[in-house]
């Protein structure tokens, strides 16, 4: 694990705002965070049930970042906060160890000459930005990144190693993109001619990533055949996600890890895709829909603010009909046969 700076308890109690309590000795010293029933003696964790204080009590944390409705679970030292989980997340931030990032662009990045990028911008190594594209303020572009020609990436991006950018597409400001991810390959268009042969459709279009979005590794986010594929404002796309031509993700979506969405479908605002879970193309998802883990959605509308679960994908109200039902189908068909045979 890397190491971030170290802290004592009395400093990060104030740093979070907590109340450092229960024999805790504000000298003790900090310098990351850990799981619940794994964390070093120097670390702190979380609890936020009186089962999680038993385990947090047993491990060999410095701390436990609790709830005043939960702390005479643990005799260990505690912080007081108001909610633990938020307290953990700002730890989270406040330990996270700063990566060492040269400045500038690398003699060993290949730039072309008509590429623009911007004097605070970082390029490393084997990095290769073609021409007319375009770099913002605060990016930073790791090694072996391939930015394609006319490309645009906005201020303080983060293009994660070995990711591929291809031609025309536009990021806008704070894109991360983990590694291996892929965004404007050819999307998956063919027409079949008498004799079975596939002939290709050109894909001519763009993708457009919209501010605060987050890809994570080996997703792939193909091209539009025309127009552009879009990805929505604040939307977090977890790894090997993959989002077909001319789909159009909402703001604030959710896309967990596997879910694959098809051509030409359109989701709504706060949208939630468990994992393995697979939308049909042309299909109209309003907002706030969750679809559950692998279910697979082939309604052309989905009303917003539903719940569905199961393939075909069916509204959670109707399957938690169907669901006791059919665990029942075999004794039911039993008791059906019975039946008939003493008719």
């Amino acid at each position: 694990m890397l190491r971030g700076k170290t802290l004592t308890l009395g400093d990060l109690a104030r740093h979070i705002k907590g109340d450092l309590r229960s024999a805790g000795d504000a000298s003790i010293l900090v310098w990351g965070v850990g799981p619940l029933d794994a964390s070093g003696s120097d670390t702190i964790t979380y609890a936020i049930s009186p089962a999680n204080c038993r385990i947090a009590d047993a491990g060999s944390c410095a701390a436990v970042l609790v709830s005043s409705a939960h702390a005479e679970h643990v005799t260990k030292p505690v912080i007081l906060v108001e909610d633990p989980k938020s307290a953990w997340i700002e730890c989270l931030k406040l330990f996270t160890p700063r990566l060492t990032v040269p400045k500038g662009i690398s003699p060993q990045a290949s730039i072309d000459p008509g590429a623009m990028i911007h004097p605070d911008a970082v390029v490393m190594q084997n990095a290769v930005v073609m021409q007319g594209v375009t770099i913002g303020p605060g990016t930073v572009v790791w090694p072996g990144v391939f930015l394609g020609e006319e490309t645009v990436v906005g201020s303080d991006c983060v293009i994660h190693p070995n990711v591929v950018i291809r031609e025309g597409c536009r990021l806008g400001d704070r894109v991360i993109i983990h590694a291996g991810a892929v965004i404007g390959a050819d999307g998956f268009g063919y027409r079949q001619d008498s004799d079975g042969t596939h002939e290709k459709i050109p894909q001519i279009g763009n993708v457009v990533i919209e501010n605060d979005v987050e890809i994570g590794a080996n997703a792939t986010i193909d091209r539009s055949t025309c127009g552009s594929t879009v990805i929505g404002a604040g939307t977090k796309i977890d790894n090997l996600v993959q989002i077909a031509h001319n789909v159009v993700i909402g703001p604030k979506n959710i896309l967990a890890a596997q879910v694959g969405i098809a051509g030409s479908t359109v989701t709504g605002e706060r949208c939630i895709f468990a994992g393995q879970a697979g939308v049909a193309d042309h299909c109209r998802i309003g907002d706030r829909v969750v679809i559950g883990p692998q279910a697979g959605v082939q309604i052309r509308r989905v009303k917003p603010d539903t719940v569905y679960f199961g393939t075909p994908a069916i509204e959670m109200g109707k399957m938690q009909k169907i669901l006791p039902l059919f665990h029942r189908l075999p004794e039911l068909l039993a008791a059906r046969s019975t039946e008939s045979g003493e008719s």
